[in-house]
């Protein structure tokens, strides 16, 4: 087993909790949020939330601006599961389609 230090979803926009599957993977997913473009390297999404997926991915890049690895272990997201750089690609290259992801606080 592997663990990782993450930054989860902050309070008006919290991660859920509880039993999911890895439903998709993209080598690089891309967001907008009121004018925001968020580029999410390795991303795994793991539940809908609304018109959009949340899943884990690598620090995300905000207008072309790599988020700082001081956020990790603070609820600061959107949703998503944030880990480190190299972190979020070991995950991604070990998950497959309808891998089990348990995500719990």
């Amino acid at each position: 087993m592997v663990e990782f230090a993450i930054s989860s979803g902050k309070p008006s926009t919290p991660t859920k909790s509880g039993n999911f599957t890895v439903i998709s993977k993209y080598p690089m997913a891309i967001g907008v949020i009121k004018g925001q473009v968020w580029s999410m390297p390795y991303f795994v999404g793991i539940y809908q939330a609304g018109s959009t997926e949340n899943g884990i991915h690598e620090l995300p890049f905000l207008n072309g601006y790599r988020e700082s690895s001081s956020s990790i272990g603070y609820p600061i997201s959107h949703g998503c599961v944030r880990l480190r750089i190299g972190e979020a690609e070991k995950v991604y290259n070990f998950s497959k389609i309808d891998t089990p992801v348990y995500v719990h606080y």
